[in-house]
């Protein structure tokens, strides 16, 4: 009797955390948003400030410092259009390849990637603050071990309430292919990040997954491949856009907890 309810148990963690690119709902038709953030070079990865009012981009567009550098556009209200991208400058952009920011929803740190000097492979991650969203942003700081290795750490995306950061590698030992996607965590915004915990076989493939971005809420994860690929099988097209879900930010401890039962009722 006692081990049914715990394979009860387990079926039912199983169910909470294999929820995998089944969205219950649709959004509408995609709108460009037009020659003002849109040019004729690559314009890419952007991110929001909590407030709506400042876009985070990625671009090779003329006038930058590098090879790809971070820009902003503003508005002074949600209703307004977009204001001309202004490139963040140094020390930010440094003359070498930085992309895909992530800003905290307090607007006062910036998380973004970057194959600058000083770091400790191919890209890592970097972390740039700011006194007050009225403030210039300061000198980046990697994140440094054991979030950064000697391989590629990229694509930083913050979660709401800034304790878990989840991002992509390139071949890190302990993944499942040539992408995967990682998520470090802290107990307080004052705590060091702990070490990368994979996401697993679930989200995770033999193929690459990559550019990861988590909902407000927690529960909905997407995600696309690279250009390089290779392509998750199920696809249209060569790269796609994937979500995974999950019922609560819990799930996958409740079932680490139902393996810790069974191990102790043998």
């Amino acid at each position: 009797m006692k081990t049914a309810k715990i394979l009860a148990i387990l079926v039912l963690a199983l169910g909470l955390t294999a929820q995998v690119a089944k969205a219950d709902f649709t959004f509408g038709e995609p709108v460009n948003l037009g020659p003002t953030i849109n040019t004729s070079s690559g314009d890419a990865q952007s991110c929001f400030s909590s407030d709506g009012l400042e876009l985070y981009i990625s671009s090779d567009r003329p006038g930058g410092y590098g090879d790809w550098d971070i820009w902003v556009a503003r508005r002074p209200t949600i209703e307004d259009d977009w204001g001309t991208p202004e490139n963040l400058g140094p020390p930010v952009n440094a003359g070498q390849h930085e992309a895909c920011a992530c800003i905290s929803c307090d607007g006062l740190s910036l998380f973004f990637h970057s194959d600058r000097p000083g770091g400790l492979g191919e890209t890592d991650l970097w972390l740039t603050m700011r006194a007050t969203t009225n403030d210039e942003w300061g000198e980046p700081v990697n994140l440094g071990p054991p979030v950064n290795t000697s391989g590629q750490e990229h694509a930083p995306r913050l979660s709401t309430d800034g304790l878990e950061l989840y991002f992509s590698s390139y071949n890190r030992p302990g993944g499942y292919g040539a992408a995967d996607i990682w998520v470090t965590k802290r107990a307080t915004v004052n705590d060091p990040w702990g070490p990368p915990i994979n996401l697993g076989s679930v989200v995770n493939s033999s193929a690459d997954e990559n550019f990861p971005i988590i909902s407000a809420d927690g529960l909905s994860l997407y995600f696309s491949e690279d250009y390089l690929g290779p392509y998750r099988p199920g696809g249209f097209g060569d790269i796609d856009m994937w979500v995974a879900t999950r019922a609560s930010v819990n799930a996958l401890l409740l079932l680490r907890t139902t393996w810790r039962v069974w191990r102790d009722l043998g």
